[in-house]
């Protein structure tokens, strides 16, 4: 079961979809006091944000609410081999979708499904394409 229990139909889970692509910039400089550098969040057409950062957790926390990494981000970076300053882009979905029972888990509090929402890994994979 991998940890999975079954849910009843009549326990409901409303999600959005999203997905974050991270590049980082090689050739760029800033000065030396833009250690606090990030940009506002871009928008482009309906479900597109951008954000430029020399941090993953702050331009993810601008785009989406929540970090990128939930260990040491300088860690993390290090064990990677990434470096600042990164772009962040945010595909993001306006509709919620809405799972009837399934099979989920929880832990630190998310929430992880198992064989759910076909339909959106149809939606997301066109996006990835279309990106």
């Amino acid at each position: 079961m991998m940890g999975f229990s079954e849910y009843p139909e009549t326990d409901s889970l409303a999600i959005h979809f999203g997905i974050i692509t991270v590049y980082s910039l090689q050739g760029i400089n800033f000065m030396p006091d833009a250690d606090k550098l990030r940009s506002e969040v871009f928008e482009f057409g309906d479900n597109c944000a951008v954000a430029i950062s020399q941090s993953l957790n702050e331009a993810c926390m601008l785009l989406t609410g929540d970090n990128f990494v939930d260990e040491n981000e300088e860690e993390w970076l290090k064990n990677k081999k990434a470096s600042p300053p990164f772009v962040l882009i945010y595909f993001k979905e306006f509709q919620t979708r809405t799972l009837n029972g399934g099979y989920r888990k929880e832990h630190d509090g998310c929430i992880t499904t198992y064989d759910a929402f076909p339909d959106g890994k149809l939606d997301i994979r066109q996006w990835e394409k279309e990106s």
